[in-house]
């Protein structure tokens, strides 16, 4: 046990060893900006005055750990892949050998695996989506929204039963004997007097149940000891019935009834109303040109359908989702990064992220020459 524990603690002194010739060695870095992970600052002819970053950091740390120095790729390409023929791609200056590593937040796709090497794990995200700020509109609905329709319905049902139970108990005992002591014809004016008084009594009797739901009280000739229960239960469950109504509605109210136009990528992607929006030749948009089955595939035809979906800009892109028909898709820290810098130079809170996030196969890398003599080393770093 102990022979096997002391030959891999050898071989991994070998490993580290051998990839310790990059001591005192010089790389040319090539730099992929991206929002948070790295910013580059150009003069007016495009040469490299200034970056900063998270990959900086990282790079100026590795440098100091392993002895090396580096020095920067002046060229205007910010991509791998060539975009015309004067921007050619950093992985151009690679295979020339001019280039030995690029920073940046890198996507790891399929294509770009079979000719570098990368540097994994160097962060992990997810893919976001941007989309407009969705609008607030009137809440005219909330005051019926807090219960549903079969509460409605009982209290329309419960309503007159109540106030015919109320004006029933408060009839005075001897009412029907006096009215059956009075002979009258049907043109009585007695009788219509006792049918008016009646009709008079019950519609009151119903429009102070009203009140007492409506929370403005009521008033109830106490006639007998079981009007006392009926209009008691009453007032009890009116006091129920309005605290609920009440605390739900507030909810309601207080709440945002504005409708995203995305919920996630793939409502997005499905939602034959919503085009979707990335930038040109960046990770998000090679994954999903790239991809063959599944949901990046969708994705990759609706894009391909719409030429002006993919952006040459990020500001581009912004624009067609301020339209309020587009969808921003790229990763979560540039999603967040893009919203906070529309907000600092517009002062108005344009845009917003959907609630889903979807996940993005493997990480975001740096990227080395084929068969790179230092990609071990990088790894391990």
């Amino acid at each position: 046990m102990m022979k096997a524990i002391g030959f891999s603690s050898l071989l991994v002194l070998v490993q580290i060893s051998s990839s310790t010739h990059l001591n005192g060695k010089h790389l040319v870095v090539g730099l992929q900006s991206s929002p948070v992970h790295l910013h580059v600052t150009r003069n007016a002819s495009g040469h490299i005055m200034e970056m900063q970053g998270v990959a900086v950091n990282t790079l100026i740390t590795l440098s100091r750990r392993f002895n090396f120095t580096y020095s920067i790729l002046q060229v205007n390409d910010v991509r791998l892949e060539k975009q015309s023929n004067t921007l050619l791609g950093l992985h151009h200056y690679m295979k020339q050998g001019k280039c030995d590593l690029v920073i940046g937040s890198i996507a790891m796709t399929l294509g770009r695996y079979a000719v570098l090497d990368f540097v994994e794990g160097y962060a992990y995200t997810s893919i976001a989506t941007v989309i407009p700020m969705p609008e607030e509109l009137h809440n005219a609905d909330a005051a019926l929204q807090p219960f549903q329709l079969p509460v409605w319905i009982a209290l329309v049902v419960i309503m007159p039963i109540t106030a015919a139970a109320i004006y029933y108990f408060s009839r005075p005992l001897n009412f029907k004997k006096q009215s059956d002591k009075s002979p009258t014809t049907a043109s009585s004016p007695e009788k219509e007097v006792v049918c008016s008084q009646i009709n008079s009594k019950i519609s009151e009797v119903f429009f102070h149940v009203f009140c007492v739901l409506m929370n403005q009280g009521g008033s109830f000739q106490t006639i007998r000891p079981a009007l006392y229960f009926i209009v008691g239960s009453w007032c009890l469950g009116a006091m129920v019935l309005i605290c609920a109504y009440n605390s739900i509605l507030t909810s309601y109210i207080l709440g945002s009834n504005a409708k995203p136009l995305a919920d996630s990528a793939i409502d997005a992607i499905e939602n034959s109303k919503v085009n979707i929006a990335v930038n040109k030749g960046n990770g998000v948009d090679l994954v999903l040109s790239a991809a063959e089955v599944g949901f990046y595939k969708q994705a990759g035809d609706k894009l391909r359908s719409n030429p002006i979906s993919r952006c040459d800009t990020t500001v581009e892109c912004m624009n067609h989702v301020k339209s309020g028909s587009y969808a921003y898709l790229h990763t979560m820290y540039t999603a967040m990064n893009v919203i906070d810098e529309d907000f600092k130079a517009t002062g108005v809170c344009h845009l917003a992220l959907a609630r889903t996030f979807e996940p993005m196969p493997g990480s975001l890398a740096w990227t080395l020459p084929k068969n790179s003599p230092y990609t071990r080393l990088f790894n391990m770093g």
